[in-house]
């Protein structure tokens, strides 16, 4: 879990956000990444913020010689994928990850298949064998799919949802020679203040998300010319203002949920500045 600091940043920003990468290349989309299911894996090491899918070489050749395709040909796409590794984390599963594409309204769209990141093995370390050590890590992949996936992926790819490839995948911090055994009563126990800053959160996540239907709307109206939008901008940084402090006094983590919930109200913000182009 992180600290809701975050959130600041985010805020000062959206009042200057003029957008992101254009999406017309037919051979390759660049999407941002979310991580589900991972557990603890962020307090060790950080998955790619974002990954770009793109046409092998043989297909981009041939994509110019033949426009359409039909729709159950398959083709190649390639991608690579990079783990910045903070410091050395052990798991009980192989480091594979599962990719799909989503669209905004994470329906999925394609299965893209499994990357596995090579890892070390420590056969001393009981159930926790597997160990990445200190540094980035970098793993290249070509995946199968329809020409009819890959246009969906063109045309309403928002996010690539990346899980654990084992069932319940646990990570501990590794220390060559440490010997782990698996818990299964790991449940954290949650007192009365950390439900209340869970509630404290979840209005604050309430507010972040109508702040920015609000800023995006006023942006769109601006980019239409409707002149109005500049008389709704003033309202607009004084609610930034106002969020900012409500930030400054609430305390405590989000929850995993509360933290998919606030990675997918940034994503709002990603899908704008990709229709602005």
């Amino acid at each position: 879990m992180k600290k809701l600091l975050i959130f600041t940043t985010i805020v000062l920003a959206l009042v200057s956000c003029n957008g992101g990468e254009s999406k017309n290349d037919p051979n390759s989309i660049t999407l941002p990444t979310e991580l589900q299911e991972l557990g603890d894996f962020s307090d060790y090491a950080t998955f790619c913020k974002e990954l770009k899918l793109k046409l092998a070489e043989e297909q981009t050749e041939s994509s110019t010689e033949q426009s359409e395709k039909p729709s159950d040909e398959t083709i190649k796409v390639v991608t690579v994928v990079s783990v910045d590794v903070k410091k050395p984390v052990a798991s009980d599963a192989n480091f594979g990850f599962k990719l799909s594409v989503v669209d905004a309204d994470y329906t999925e769209i394609a299965r893209l298949g499994t990357v596995f990141i090579p890892s070390n093995t420590d056969l001393e370390a009981n159930d926790f064998s597997y160990n990445l050590s200190k540094g980035t890590l970098r793993k290249e992949k070509t995946f199968t799919l329809t020409s009819q996936k890959w246009e969906k992926i063109l045309a309403n790819g928002a996010h690539i949802i990346v899980k654990p490839a084992g069932f319940r995948v646990k990570f501990k911090a590794y220390k060559e020679g440490s010997k782990y055994e698996s818990k299964d009563n790991d449940d954290e126990k949650i007192s009365s203040s950390d439900n209340a800053s869970d509630s404290n959160f979840d209005e604050l996540l309430d507010s972040y998300e109508k702040y920015v239907d609000k800023y995006i709307a006023v942006m769109k109206k601006a980019q239409s010319g409707d002149a109005s939008a500049m008389s709704e901008y003033p309202d607009l940084l004084e609610e930034a203002n106002n969020l900012s402090e409500k930030i400054q006094n609430v305390k405590g983590d989000l929850t995993p949920s509360q933290l998919s919930r606030y990675t997918r109200i940034n994503n709002k913000l990603l899908r704008y500045a990709q229709e602005m182009n």
